[in-house]
């Protein structure tokens, strides 16, 4: 019997040189990535993600979707590209990609920049991506990768593609694009000769202009009042990075761009956390990432001296950039809300008793599962997954939830039912169920079927009031169907957008915001009532510049003259 192959020192050392280069080490990150996804839990993220994909397999681009928050902007305020992608070329292979695209960029700017400290930064960032694919983040991921290709492209001269390269970014994610614009920034600061190259110049342009346009984005298709907030602990760690990177790479004159990027990212990081902004704690994101792998280049410049300090460093930042991820695979391993069929009570509930007049409320899952499984079958949610639309929409979940400020809440909203699971919940949903089950929130227990309780908020507010004229006979993710049967001005439970056209409702109908949520429409004939989301360049404009309204001539509550003519039925 012939004895088993053993790897040398050297034949390790030599697989660990292949895994360190551009080519290796992009197999290395996709193959660890697509890992990842097939065998380990659904990351916190990807109940949204794969919900979105399946949207964009069905429906294309929709920029709007009632079926979360009452209605939210969709996609065009988060990633253009990712869902497409998805849809297309399925999840695995996206996410595979994209690590591995992101994990060959940065080998190839170690080696071009810093050549000879590449070996454990690069293995570090493709062992950091991977938990890219443990939290869910699925459209960032596929934002750094392009980030790096826009960065590997500048570095090789061809401002050109890196401009193109640039826009996609920011079109598939951000947050990501502002991490480009950072690495940039600090690369201007500390090569002046490049900001004499007129390639320089006209990719600078460039940016600015990508910036315009998705400010342009952020103006036309933003919610009113969305923040994301900044934990302190986050706040702290992020300070920590940027002093102890600014510390290792002081006086370094190889790493005097590092030393930019650690303090811009510092001041990005402060100012996220002074200015309420939609981005808030997001931007912490660069440190899971990319933390460890950032601070072992310095690390490895200074022959990771001192040691004792150089461990203690790398074990903090490692537990910071790893336990996140650590501890959604535990939950993601005690939760059974990733299974469909865990749902099937609650969806035989609703099948049964649902109806488009109300809304429903499902006390949330700790990954936001109900977001998927629910959403994906029509079912009118008063939340989803994103936090920005949750703040400003459903805040009185995240104070001291009181019997009173609960039920005002889901009359403001338009909500029948709440179902609340026997699962690990999201932390926003751990008072609304105490206060269900202590049996003191005043709504009606009506159902108890497998791991599901079933409660009824007693004479509900329906999403079209008055209730007397008004019904809802369908509601989807861009569009509700209203019966009104006197002409009025009525309030809807949906969240106001410019880009809501109503088609009947007679002559001088319009619809204007109700603050500080909700949506008026004016009509002056009975009948068969559609609004709809339909956004077009000039609604477009006149959201840019703040006219928001098309009740321009009338007063939404004036006297009403009115029609003649019946509204014909849809």
């Amino acid at each position: 019997m012939s004895p088993r192959p053993r790897i040398t020192r050297g034949g390790a050392a030599r697989l660990l040189q292949l895994t360190t280069t551009p080519r290796g080490a992009g197999l290395f990150a996709a193959a660890l990535a697509a890992m990842v996804y097939l065998f380990g839990p659904p990351g916190g993220d990807a109940a949204a993600h794969l919900y979105q994909t399946g949207v964009w397999r069905e429906h294309g681009w929709q920029l709007w979707d009632n079926l979360w928050y009452g209605g939210r902007y969709s996609q065009v305020n988060y990633s253009l590209t990712y869902y497409p992608l998805s849809a297309l070329l399925g999840t695995v292979t996206v996410i595979a990609g994209s690590a591995g695209a992101a994990a060959a960029g940065f080998a190839h700017v170690m080696r071009s920049r810093w050549p000879g400290h590449e070996t454990f930064p690069v293995i570090a960032a493709s062992i950091g991506l991977s938990l890219s694919v443990l939290a869910g983040t699925f459209p960032f991921l596929l934002g750094f990768a392009l980030a790096m290709g826009a960065l590997v492209a500048v570095l090789a001269g061809r401002t050109g593609l890196a401009g193109i390269l640039a826009l996609i970014t920011t079109l598939s994610h951000p947050l990501a694009f502002v991490f480009l614009v950072v690495v940039l920034v600090a690369i201007g600061i500390t090569h002046p000769e490049w900001r004499r190259r007129p390639s320089m110049r006209r990719f600078a342009i460039a940016l600015v202009t990508i910036m315009a346009l998705q400010g342009v984005l952020m103006r036309a298709f933003s919610t009113s009042g969305a923040t994301y907030p900044f934990d302190p602990r986050d706040a702290i760690a992020a300070a920590a990075f940027c002093l102890v990177g600014a510390w290792i790479s002081r006086g370094l004159p190889d790493h005097r761009v590092l030393f930019a990027i650690f303090t811009c990212y510092g001041l990005i990081a402060a100012l996220a956390l002074m200015v309420s902004n939609p981005m808030g704690g997001n931007v912490v994101r660069l440190l899971l990432v990319m933390g460890v792998p950032l601070l072992l280049i310095p690390m490895a410049a200074r022959g990771f001296q001192p040691r004792g300090a150089i461990i203690a460093l790398l074990i903090g930042a490692g537990l910071w950039q790893a336990l996140p991820a650590v501890a959604g695979w535990q939950t993601a391993q005690q939760a059974r809300a990733a299974s469909e069929r865990f749902w099937l009570p609650a969806i035989g509930f609703l099948d049964r008793y649902g109806t488009p007049q109300f809304r429903v409320q499902v006390v949330a899952t700790a990954d936001n599962w109900e977001a998927y499984y629910l959403a994906r079958r029509g079912v009118p949610l008063a939340r989803g997954w994103f936090r920005q639309d949750d703040f400003p929409g459903n805040r009185p979940l995240y104070r001291n939830l009181t019997a009173a400020s609960y039920q005002a809440w889901m009359r403001r909203t338009g909500i029948r039912y709440v179902l609340l699971p026997d699962d690990p919940l999201d932390y926003t949903g751990q008072r609304e169920a105490e206060l269900l089950r202590s049996g003191r929130s005043g709504l009606s227990l009506v159902a108890s079927v497998g791991d599901w309780t079933m409660y009824e908020l007693p004479d509900a507010t329906p999403i079209v009031t008055p209730a007397s004229s008004a019904r809802v006979v369908r509601l989807t993710s861009e569009s509700l169907v209203m019966r009104i049967t006197r002409a009025g001005v009525y309030r809807v439970r949906v969240r106001y957008t410019p880009y809501w056209q109503l088609e009947g409702g007679g002559e001088n109908a319009c619809v204007s915001p109700i603050a500080p949520w909700g949506t008026r429409i004016r009509v002056t004939a009975p009948g068969t009532l559609r609004l709809r989301f339909a956004p077009n360049l000039g609604s477009v404009v006149r959201s840019v510049i703040g006219d928001s309204t098309s009740c321009h001539t009338t007063r939404p509550d004036a006297p009403l003259t009115p029609s003649r003519r019946p509204l014909a039925m849809m």
